[in-house]
């Protein structure tokens, strides 16, 4: 018999509580035969976590609400600051991004790169200009911020905060 040794990565530390399984396969490359696999299971955190690294604790932001703005179009603007701070026992490297054109989400102090207890502010702002290319109504968008530490295709989400602008009347 053989002894096998399978370990969990150090970047596992990146991933959302959570259960995550997944099947280990032993492929007899000498003559084929005995082939078996085995399920793995990997339990993430203790609930109630935030997303983010689960290391020694979460990604958090703040504040918790989201950024709202009425008025006419091509008149309306607004923003808010945001500060994300890293509460892991590793480096998190985020990422945050929109879907819609009349919204900025831009990391306004440091690099994106977060070693542990620090801090950033993300501005979300809502650009002036672009609403009035808008007619009268309520827009939404999300803002979400990511970890992209680990695979930047597949990052783990954070938290999102709403974007909401009620357009009234003509420009």
């Amino acid at each position: 018999s053989t002894v096998v040794t399978v370990s969990i990565s150090n970047r596992a530390d990146k991933l959302k509580d959570g259960t995550y399984e997944d099947l280990i396969v032993f492929t007899n490359v000498t003559s084929g035969t005995g082939n078996t696999s085995r399920a793995a299971t990997l339990i993430v955190g203790t609930g109630g976590g935030g997303g983010g690294g689960s290391g020694s604790g979460t990604v958090e932001v703040t504040p918790a609400e989201g950024l709202s703005a009425s008025g006419k179009p091509g008149s309306v603007s607004g923003s808010i600051d945001y500060l994300v701070t890293n509460g892991t026992g590793g480096e998190v490297t985020l990422a945050v991004t929109n879907g819609m054109d009349w919204v900025t989400a831009t990391i306004t102090t440091g690099n994106g790169v977060l070693v542990p207890g620090e801090t950033e502010t993300v501005t979300v702002s809502i650009i002036s200009g672009a609403t009035s290319l808008l007619g009268a109504g309520t827009y939404n968008d999300t803002v979400v911020f990511t970890d992209i530490t680990i695979d930047p295709e597949n990052p783990v989400e954070i938290a999102t905060r709403p974007v909401t602008l009620s357009l009234r009347g003509k420009r």
